[in-house]
């Protein structure tokens, strides 16, 4: 017994290493990326259209990247998604256009897609029931400290490389993400895809409920992070340090509520009140947000809102945990991270000409929308809570 909860948390601990050095490894791209395509001559929208690429090819890939998942393994499937980034970076590097960035951010959105539903599945086999929601909490916390990490270390960097050089200095993040799959187990390898198989999974009582709660949160957080910084310039007429400080500020609440969040969620027979909560709460923070001035006040909406975004997330990766098992558990966290990708990619295509008129407009359009969305969750049929212990599984052959 003591060598199988041994076991079980070094996987775990192996999963959440892997997740915080491949977002950051990813998420550096994010600042260095739109830098080398200005440097090659791209225009606004051309690196605006580049992340937009990467997050629409990361949720059309979700779903297979979950059959892989299933089919090949969960430590496979990792690995594969490292790989990728790693080649999507070394194109971004070598790359003497703009061109060949688009073919970088295709590889880098299947990269995404796929590590995001192997984290999940490797990690929801490696924990009990009772403490999923904890686990989650590990995980997201391990990738928002990528998302800390990475842009800083490339910002750091920058002092004294170029931005091509910095490129291929930040393929050391995909590298040390690379040894700790090998902890990670492989998972049952039953994935049994018939469409039979997905209709029953769509039927299930609770699984609509968690696919209109992840689409609504993921709106209002995608249209919330697509907006923010150039909010912060022409709306609260802040210079670019404090923006920085209020993304910061943003990111540190985001990643430390991860922990209490997840043991809260542990506590909770059903988890449709936390995301009803939770997506309630952080609509009506973006309906507010227009409406504030300076630094102080906004930086203070955010650390107290940011929490309830939390909070909605882990509640639903949780649900979404719970309706799977070995067979179909890449399928279903597949499911969960094409939601997420979709979301937080419509988000600001959708609210997007209404911010451009006016952003107390777009706010609020958006704010309203995404409460309305999850008052609506508690309505459609939601799974019970499992109780279950889950087994955990010995290093495929």
């Amino acid at each position: 017994m003591r060598m199988g909860a041994l076991l079980s948390r070094n996987r775990a601990l192996a999963v959440y290493l892997i997740a915080g050095t491949s977002f950051a490894g990813g998420l550096s791209g994010n600042l260095l990326v739109p830098l080398r395509a200005h440097e090659l001559g791209a225009s606004r929208l051309t690196i605006g259209l580049l992340a937009t690429v990467s997050l629409l090819m990361a949720a059309l890939l979700a779903l297979p990247s979950g059959y892989l998942t299933d089919r090949l393994g969960r430590r496979e499937m990792l690995g594969l998604s490292i790989i990728l980034g790693l080649i999507s970076r070394v194109i971004c590097a070598a790359s003497p256009s703009v061109p060949p960035l688009f073919v970088a951010s295709l590889i880098g959105g299947i990269g995404l897609g796929a590590a995001q539903t192997a984290l999940f599945a490797a990690l929801v086999d490696s924990v009990h029931g009772q403490k999923v929601g904890r686990a989650m909490g590990w995980l997201t916390f391990s990738m928002q400290a990528g998302f800390l990490a990475g842009p800083a270390a490339a910002g750091l960097m920058l002092s004294f490389a170029s931005v091509q050089n910095d490129l291929w200095l930040t393929n050391l993040f995909w590298l040390a993400a690379l040894p700790p799959t090998l902890l990670v187990a492989g998972g049952s390898r039953e994935g049994n895809w018939h469409f039979s198989v997905t209709r029953e999974l769509l039927r299930m009582p609770g699984f609509q409920a968690a696919l209109l709660g992840t689409i609504a949160v993921a709106m209002i957080w995608g249209t919330l992070q697509g907006y923010l910084p150039i909010f912060g310039k022409e709306a609260l007429a802040l210079p670019g340090s404090l923006i920085g400080y209020l993304l910061a500020i943003q990111a540190g609440a985001n990643g430390l509520s991860r922990i209490v969040v997840g043991r809260l969620s542990d506590r909770f027979v059903h988890q449709w009140p936390l995301v009803t909560a939770g997506g309630a709460f952080s609509g009506l923070a973006v309906v507010v947000l227009p409406h504030l001035t300076g630094f102080g006040a906004p930086a203070a909406l955010l650390v107290l809102s940011v929490p309830f975004t939390a909070l909605a997330f882990i509640a639903l990766s949780v649900s979404f945990a719970n309706l799977s098992d070995n067979s179909n558990r890449g399928l279903v966290m597949g499911f969960y991270s094409a939601a997420l990708f979709a979301g937080l990619g419509l988000g600001p295509a959708i609210y997007g000409p209404a911010i451009q008129a006016s952003y107390i407009a777009g706010f609020t359009l958006c704010g309203f929308v995404g409460v309305v969305m999850a008052l609506l969750v508690p309505l459609v049929r939601w799974a019970p809570r499992r109780h279950t212990e889950r087994v955990v599984l010995p290093p495929a052959a």
